[in-house]
């Protein structure tokens, strides 16, 4: 299994714009599912949606526990044993699913939920198999750089989700009805990945020789024990995203909690497009390590520049059109305009986490990652007790902004550095980060402020100082493309971690 044919340039451009497309689109469906809810059936009913999907989220991820990326790790540095480590993904995959499957339903009935709660979850864990199924293609096309594939499948689970929710409101099928709409978008995600997995990649190039002489994982209980420490991270880090819509269930109400599926919902299509840098660049970053330090550090480079370019300029768009955003939800909430405002600062706060999470992966240090991310828990958890009675969802976006700032930023910054020996510059980020402050006030001050016009300003003028300030400059970007210039493997040898 191999990456396909071209250059790291063209590859990485193939994939990162097929990912970033792919994953815009289907968070617009998602959007456009939420507001159908929201529009339809109401605040409270959309808010226990939310919330019935953010208790789903735990076994989901749990289906996978970190182990696509140890796949796509261990088959980037070691292609020949692709099918083996593939075959192993699956096994581990199906047990999981077929084990959890039935622990959500039981575990609402036993919490005391009503039955149309319990029918929900169990829609919803059923999907949990088409899901396991869906994510061993997944490594198997992250690996090849088969991006668009990967793409593909999930945005058509996502075109099935909306037209399956649209049936779902107008025939007042309820939350069970929804969890059914959300059952079919994983069925034909299942179905969509193994139709293009069975289609056969372009001839690939020569295989680089193994830049690591350890063995790939290929038994299922080995792949676990590797993707332990990941897997325990991300299982944090999903409590850590669903404790505030549970907390402000319960120490709120629900018109709170669908406040905060808005702000969160709003902010998907950013936090997903700096995913999709990190899925195109990850291959080659574990390709790169060890043995090929200066390329490790320019595509890490690339890649963190150009996260934090795209998260800073959908922030400033939300910043500037905020109260449009949440009318377009629902009119009532327009009020709640500065809770977007501030998700969109947490946005930029973990982009920068999520752009040096991989070299943390790759170096394999990411055991010591889990430190740090049930630090963040503990002080999330902390503060949305203090925050969450007095100021409802901004009080839990607030408390989201400074752990992610004191934890992720500072404490993920300086393990990846630690670990990879990577250290990023920072006068490029300090350059947007500039620019989007001054587009941002800007807007604010102008009589656009609030209004899509006032959005499209701050984003257009982001862009333009970015250039101005030379965060943005032809000249860096065209040594970015001459160093990428090379087919993989071609140019590997020690050296300093420098940029470009």
């Amino acid at each position: 299994m191999n990456a396909g044919r071209g250059t790291m340039l063209h590859r990485l451009l193939r994939g990162s714009t097929s990912q970033i497309v792919g994953r815009l689109l289907l968070s617009l469906v998602r959007l456009a599912a939420a507001m159908l809810i929201l529009r339809l059936l109401g605040a409270e009913q959309f808010g226990a949606y939310v919330l019935l999907l953010t208790v789903l989220a735990l076994p989901e991820w749990l289906v996978d526990f970190g182990q696509t990326d140890i796949a796509v790790r261990e088959i980037s540095r070691h292609p020949d044993s692709a099918e083996a480590v593939l075959a192993a993904l699956r096994r581990l995959r199906l047990l999981q699913a077929l084990v959890l499957a039935p622990l959500l339903p039981a575990g609402l009935w036993f919490a005391g939920y009503p039955s149309s709660v319990v029918a929900a979850g169990a829609l919803g864990a059923a999907g949990l198999p088409a899901l396991a199924t869906a994510l061993v293609q997944r490594a198997r096309f992250r690996a090849s750089m088969l991006l668009g594939r990967d793409t593909l499948a999930e945005l058509a689970g996502g075109l099935v989700l909306l037209p399956a929710t649209a049936i779902a409101c107008f025939a007042g099928a309820g939350l069970v009805g929804l969890m059914a709409a959300y059952l079919a978008s994983r069925l034909a995600w299942m179905f969509a990945a193994s139709a293009f997995a069975a289609r056969p990649p372009s001839p690939p190039p020569p295989t680089p020789a193994p830049t690591s002489g350890a063995t790939p994982p290929a038994s299922a209980r080995r792949l676990l024990h590797e993707a332990m420490p990941l897997g325990l991270i991300g299982l944090l880090v999903g409590i850590y995203d669903g404790v505030a819509p549970a907390l402000l269930g319960d120490l709120g109400d629900l018109g709170q909690v669908a406040v905060y599926g808005v702000v969160t919902r709003s902010t998907l299509p950013a936090l997903l497009v700096v995913q999709a840098m990190g899925t195109a660049f990850f291959p080659l970053l574990a390709a790169a390590w060890p043995a090929n330090r200066p390329l490790l550090a320019t595509l890490q480079h690339m890649a963190f520049d150009a996260a934090l370019f795209l998260a800073i300029g959908f922030a400033c768009v939300l910043v500037g059109a905020a109260e449009f955003v949440m009318a377009a939800f629902d009119p009532a909430s327009v009020d709640q305009a500065g809770v977007l405002r501030v998700m969109a600062l947490v946005v930029v706060a973990r982009t920068v986490s999520t752009a040096m999470v991989p070299l943390i992966v790759v170096a394999g240090w990411q055991s010591r990652a889990a430190w740090l991310t049930l630090v963040s828990l503990g002080a999330q958890v902390l503060g949305l007790f203090l925050t969450v009675p007095a100021y409802g969802a901004l009080g839990a976006v607030l408390t989201g902004l400074i752990v992610e700032l004191l934890t992720s930023v500072l404490g993920i910054g300086w393990l990846a550095r630690r670990a990879s020996g990577v250290t990023v510059a920072l006068d490029v980020p300090l350059r947007l980060l500039a620019a989007g402050a001054i587009a941002c006030g800007g807007a604010l001050l102008s009589p656009l402020a609030g209004s899509l016009a006032g959005g499209l300003a701050a984003g257009t003028g982001f862009v333009a100082l970015a250039f101005a300030l030379r965060a943005i400059a032809p000249d860096r970007l065209r040594r970015f493309a001459t160093a990428l210039s090379t087919r993989p493997g071609a140019e590997a040898g020690n050296g300093a971690a420098t940029r470009p």
